[in-house]
């Protein structure tokens, strides 16, 4: 989720702002090694230089102290020395406080602060970190392939919050079009390569018939309606929301999505995907109602 990103990034920030300040990052592995260390060697000064005598420390991933009472002591006095001499500490966990086991009194000190609640990227989130990481890769190597952006939107909703492994996504397409001289690569390409990264696009057994029962059953209208001619808005929108979706959440061909809202071309189709990708863009609102209603198709 990015946490150790964050807390690096504070301490660049402190050390780069702050340069008199003494500023410390750790792992919370780290921390247990010193503190055993410094145990064992009998080695205090050492160890009260690097964590006593700071301005602001940063610990990373403290639920791994677990279970490890003595060394979480030793963090607490920590705690409360740079407390009282008002300076700061950050803590980072994968998990709340109240979901930590350790004891109540380190426990409070946790939730003392401000705590800040590190959310899974959302869909536009998401595709701003995968074409990022395509400009990133386009600087520093000698791919100039094009990633097409119905393949980075597609890679968006399937993708999940692992940040890492949307990154070693992208890296796949990018390593499969540079080994085989290819500049673009299609929507359905990517699916193949990336069936491993995302195997429950594989194990969902969503069709189109699901996706149009969830977006009639959302927009409140009948199947009728959706598979028929009529070009109100208040049927449009819905049926080129559910054409966008079966393109990008079913294996099903152009022509046969268009089959399947009456007899549709493939032209008609690519027009409503464009069409609904184009507004996520620019409207928030609707980007949400659209990530809703994919979270209700996966859960149906």
């Amino acid at each position: 989720m990015g946490k150790t990103h964050l807390l690096v990034a504070i301490s660049n920030y402190a050390m780069q702002n702050f340069p008199r300040m003494a500023t410390r990052y750790v792992s919370a592995n780290k921390f247990l090694n010193d503190y055993v260390e410094a145990t064992q060697r009998n080695q205090w000064g050492t160890f009260n230089s690097k964590y006593h005598q700071v301005d602001i420390l940063l610990v990373d991933d403290v639920q791994y102290l677990e279970g490890k009472d003595e060394t979480i002591n030793q963090l607490f006095n920590i705690f409360n020395e740079m407390t009282n001499r008002n300076k700061q500490i950050v803590l980072s966990a994968d998990r709340a406080p109240k979901d930590i086991d350790m004891d109540d009194r380190m426990r409070s000190r946790f939730i003392s602060g401000l705590l800040a609640d590190i959310k899974p990227p959302d869909y536009g989130t998401r595709l701003a970190i995968l074409k990022n990481y395509l400009s990133r890769v386009n600087q520093h190597t000698s791919f100039y392939g094009n990633i097409p952006e119905d393949v980075l939107v597609y890679h968006a909703e399937v993708a999940t919050s692992n940040i890492r492994e949307m990154e070693g996504a992208i890296t796949r397409l990018v390593s499969n079009m540079t080994l085989l001289k290819k500049n673009s690569i299609s929507i359905e390409e990517a699916q193949e390569l990336l069936q491993d990264f995302f195997p429950t696009i594989q194990d969902r057994q969503i069709d189109i018939a699901l996706i149009q029962s969830e977006v009639e059953r959302f927009f409140k209208i009948s199947h009728e309606d959706m598979i028929s001619g009529k070009r109100s808005k208040g049927i449009t929108t819905p049926r080129h929301i559910a054409i966008y979706l079966s393109r990008y959440m079913t294996e099903e061909s152009l022509e046969s999505i268009g089959k399947k809202f009456g007899g549709r071309d493939h032209t008609t189709v690519m027009h409503s995907c464009d069409k609904v990708a184009e507004q996520m863009k620019s409207d928030i609102a609707f980007r949400k109602r659209i990530e809703e209603l994919i979270e209700l198709v996966k859960s149906a």
